[in-house]
């Protein structure tokens, strides 16, 4: 250790920290002006902790404690000590605070630096107690700034026009004597109000204050990237030399740049430029100092400028790459014109590279090259003439927009995207060429081709009737006809006779001498199917023979009706459907027209000619066009098509609500000529879950006529055995019916049965039907009658029941009130005709010498009157045509006068039986039977006459 202020710092020595303060002893005796009063306790420094700043002054003083009995000539200090550490090497720091005569032992340090921060120990020695020493330690804290930067932490974009940064003094009212900023990676700028213009600035403030009124503020022009860090500030105290420092962090937000376009589609011969632009504008102009492209082969071409980055080749004069824009304002490259050696159809990268302020920005973009279009000039195969939903395409499939004209040079059509135009029937004038001229990406200029659209005559069936001269038959001619009619072979040929015999027919058999239809066409490989008749011709020959050909994966094949005649000998063609006697018959499956609930059925109809169309209308009331390619209303097509008069469609699954009922199944026929209505046939469909129904639901009989209830099995189901059960619980069997014992099942008059079952007429328990004949209905045969019967096969006990409602029809209820309306009616028109002869002088009525007594009557009835109440009351149909009776030309209404002179001249007396209102039936209730009394009766349709049943 060495005493602090005895030497002078050489070169190398480690000067000592300056001390600060004064003794408080020394300053105690210089106080009181005698001896040196000890100081009792410990020595200490003053401050014992304190916080210097860099570049700033510290000042440390030590205040010993004396030795007891000390004079004030005795407080002079020997020395003032230091420890080396934690002293920095640097000279001219450390100065001497007061003198060793007065025992001061202080220190100042000037400027402060981070070493400077630590534990800091003084030690004095007395002059005159050379054995005394006393020390004391302080902990000194160094940070780096000492005031603030307004505003802190700003946040700038890229491109602005610039910021403020200033130092706020944590004291006020100091005179600086400089101002230095430090930029971010950069070295100190000093500032200064008179200094040249640069991008560094000196900033005055709105005040316009300087250095003299301690203003230390910096303007920097224009934001850029590199401007982002710490920026400090430093100011110098013009009084004491004390340097001020401050920091604040700047955040920049760097502009993305890319290169636009991204994307260039250029065509051979062209030009492609791209340039470097920023996502969004500056508010300073750009200024580039260097500029680069590095193309698809890899090779860093110098475009402008230098830099940024090194080894860039030099631009060849007469190359295709160069600048593109100004050089420094803009940073971009040009390649062209174009050559097949740049064509890529996956577009190759160019990436731009530019310096900007320093900092290196880049993008790339890729080329792409275009070739000239070649167009496809398609042509469509062979299609028939009516093709419907044809589609038609023309052109690039990457067309942005394109206009189709037809082969009549019209525009057919203009779309936004790639020429796709469809065609619901394809007619004569669409045959021929078509043109498209359509717009591509990165094409400059529309582009043109074609579309050849051949269409041919439609494919149909030719037939025709040729004779045998050898045996009187015929040959049946059938074959298709047409371009592109028989693009494969048949899967097979059949023929139908008109009494419903199916031939299939086989090329390249020989014929036995007893079959009569054998095939007679060139081959199932020309699509023909003709066959041969062996004559003589009989007469079930005659008439609508069907040929159907049948083409591999089709489930509906071709067909066509041939009309047979008997005719004389020679060829003809085939004559239309409408010259054969046969009409249209109703089609369904099952035949009896009954299915459960969720099972299969079809329905549809059947004509000897070929159909032009045909339609199916619901019991709901639906219309459903049928074609034989989709259906109608969703159920799929059943028959073998309209060419050979067949329609019909298939139900998946029956549902009572939408399919049971009656159908009605319409069709237009072909060749009619004129003015024609279409043909129409109802078919019954029956969905119902139980199978066994009653015959008819409600049966209305009078008092002692006869009545007919019935049962059925819908699938036509055998009866085991049935019975009826009557209101009253008497059960009638079919044994006991028609006993004539009396008691039995009878009426208990003894005269025999009124029961009686009825069985034949196909009608029977074999063919599922049980109908009780009642001769006489009486009081206990009124009600609800249940019929029950066990099927054939079911077991023993186990009965399927149905019920049966008999009514009266009310007639003879109806003849009494009748009457008694009738008498009622009588009684009060004699007192109305009496009342009104008595009081018509006192109403002082007179007849004009003009009117007839027959006139008179025909005044208006007063609304008081009986009569008047009795015409204007609801009464009974039969009271009305009395009321009329008796006053013939009372002024009724028209609906209760009677008809003519007769309706007047009935007798007073008659009597006039009322009408019954019918009782109407329940809506789902089957069709009645056909009984043998007039009871009831049934609406039975046989789908199948007679007539056709063995051809169906």
């Amino acid at each position: 250790m060495e005493p602090l202020g005895t030497r002078t710092p050489g070169p190398g020595r480690v000067p000592l920290l300056v001390l600060l303060g004064m003794s408080v002893v020394l300053l105690a005796a210089r106080h009181c002006g005698g001896a040196a009063v000890p100081v009792p306790g410990d020595s200490f420094v003053v401050p014992n902790e304190t916080v210097a700043y860099v570049k700033g002054r510290l000042e440390l003083s030590l205040t010993a404690a004396h030795p007891a009995g000390a004079a004030a000539s005795s407080l002079a200090l020997s020395g003032c000590f230091l420890p080396p550490e934690p002293a920095p090497s640097t000279a001219g720091v450390l100065q001497l605070l007061g003198s060793y005569a007065e025992g001061l032992c202080g220190v100042r340090v000037q400027p402060v630096a981070q070493g400077h921060s630590g534990t800091w120990a003084l030690r004095a020695e007395f002059k005159d107690f050379p054995n005394y020493t006393t020390s004391a330690t302080a902990e000194v804290t160094v940070k780096d700034f000492s005031d603030v930067i307004l505003p802190d932490k700003p946040s700038l974009t890229e491109g602005g026009e610039g910021f403020a940064l200033g130092m706020q003094l944590m004291d006020g009212g100091l005179t600086l004597s400089d101002c230095v900023v430090t930029p971010p990676g950069g070295s100190g700028v000093a500032l200064a109000p008179a200094a040249p213009a640069g991008r560094l600035q000196y900033d005055s403030g709105e005040a316009g204050a300087g250095l003299a009124q301690g203003r230390c503020a910096v303007r920097v022009e224009g934001v850029q990237v590199r401007d982002h860090g710490q920026w400090i500030l430093e100011a110098t105290v013009a009084a004491t030399g004390v340097v001020r420092r401050a920091a604040t962090l700047v955040h920049v937000y760097e502009l993305p740049v890319f290169v636009s376009p991204s994307s260039v589609t250029a065509e051979l011969g062209e030009t492609a430029v791209m340039k470097l632009v920023f996502a969004s504008g500056r508010a300073t102009a750009t200024r580039w100092t260097g500029c680069q492209v590095l193309t698809p082969g890899g090779a860093l071409l110098q475009l402008s400028g230098s830099g940024p980055r090194k080894d860039a080749q030099a631009v060849q004069s007469d190359g295709v790459v160069r600048l593109a824009g100004e050089e420094g304002a803009e940073c971009g490259v040009q390649v062209g014109p174009l050559t097949g050696e740049q064509a890529d159809a996956g577009g190759r990268k160019w990436t731009i590279v530019g310096e900007l302020d320093g900092a290196e920005r880049a993008a790339a973009a890729r080329l792409f090259v275009k070739v000239p279009y070649k167009p496809t000039g398609v042509v469509s195969d062979p299609l028939p003439l009516g093709t419907r939903n044809l589609e038609l395409r023309c052109g690039p499939a990457g067309a942005v927009s394109c206009e189709l004209r037809d082969p009549g040079g019209a525009l057919a059509a203009s779309f936004a995207g790639p020429c796709v135009h469809k065609l619901e029937r394809t007619r004569t004038s669409h045959n021929g060429t078509w043109t498209c001229s359509a717009l591509l990406p990165g094409y400059s200029e529309p582009v043109e081709d074609t579309f050849v659209l051949s269409l041919v005559e439609p494919v149909r069936v030719l037939t025709a009737v040729t004779a045998r001269a050898e045996d009187g038959g015929v040959v049946l001619q059938c074959r298709l006809a047409g371009a592109r009619a028989c693009p494969s072979a048949l899967a097979y040929c059949r023929l139908d006779s008109p009494t419903g015999e199916r031939h299939l027919l086989k090329e390249g058999v020989r014929v036995p001498a007893e079959r009569r239809v054998w095939y007679a066409g060139a081959g199932l490989g020309r699509c023909d199917c003709s066959a041969a008749i062996r004559g003589p011709l009989l007469p079930s020959d005659l008439g609508v023979w069907r040929c159907l050909l049948g083409a591999p994966g089709s489930p509906v094949p071709r067909g066509a009706l041939i009309t047979l005649t008997g005719a004389a000998a020679g060829t003809r063609g085939a004559r239309a459907a409408a010259d054969a006697d046969a009409g249209l018959v109703a089609v369904r499956n099952p035949p009896d027209g009954v299915v459960a609930p969720g099972g299969a059925a079809t329905v549809g109809c059947r004509a000897p000619r070929p159909l032009s169309y045909c339609w199916l209308r619901t019991p709901r009331g639906e219309l459903l066009a049928v074609s034989a390619s989709g259906g109608g209303g969703g159920l799929p097509y059943h028959g073998l098509g309209l060419e050979v008069g067949e329609c019909g469609v298939r139900i998946p699954s029956a549902v009572p609500a939408n399919h049971s009922g009656t159908w009605r199944c319409g069709v237009g026929t072909e060749g009619n000529g004129g003015v024609n209505f279409d043909q129409e046939v109802p078919v019954d469909i029956v969905v119902s879950a139980t199978q066994f129904v009653p015959l008819a639901a409600n049966v209305s009989s009078g008092p002692g006529h006869a009545a007919t209830l019935g049962c059925r099995s819908i699938l036509s189901d055998a009866l085991q055995y049935c019975r009826f059960r009557r209101p009253d619980g008497v059960s009638v069997h079919l044994a006991d019916a028609g006993v004539s014992t009396a008691g039995q099942a009878g009426s208990g008059s003894g005269s025999g049965s009124r029961y009686r079952f009825l069985d034949g007429d196909g009608r029977g328990l074999a063919e599922g039907f049980c109908r009780l004949a009642i001769s006489s209905v009486a009081e206990e045969d009124y009600g609800q009658w249940t019929c029950a019967a066990r099927f054939a096969g079911d077991a023993v006990g186990r009965e399927r029941t149905a019920s049966v409602m008999l009514e009266s029809d009310g007639l003879a209820s109806a003849g009494l009130v009748g009457g008694v309306a009738a008498a009622a009616v009588l009684l009060l028109a004699a007192a109305s005709f009496v009342g009104y002869r008595r009081c018509r002088p006192r109403l002082g009525l007179r007849r004009s010498p003009s009117m007839s007594p027959s006139e008179t009557s025909d005044t208006p009835i007063s609304p008081g009157s009986p009569l008047a109440s009795v015409v204007g009351s609801r009464n009974t149909r039969a009271s009305a045509r009395l009321a009329a009776a008796a006053l013939p030309s009372t002024r009724l209404p028209a609906r209760l006068r009677g008809a003519g002179a007769g309706a007047g001249a009935r007798a007073a007396g008659e009597t006039i039986a009322l009408e019954a209102l019918p009782r109407p039936r329940p809506r789902n209730s089957p069709a009645a039977a056909a009984p043998e009394d007039s009871s009831g009766s049934e609406d039975h349709v046989d789908a199948f006459p007679a007539s056709n049943r063995k051809r169906q």
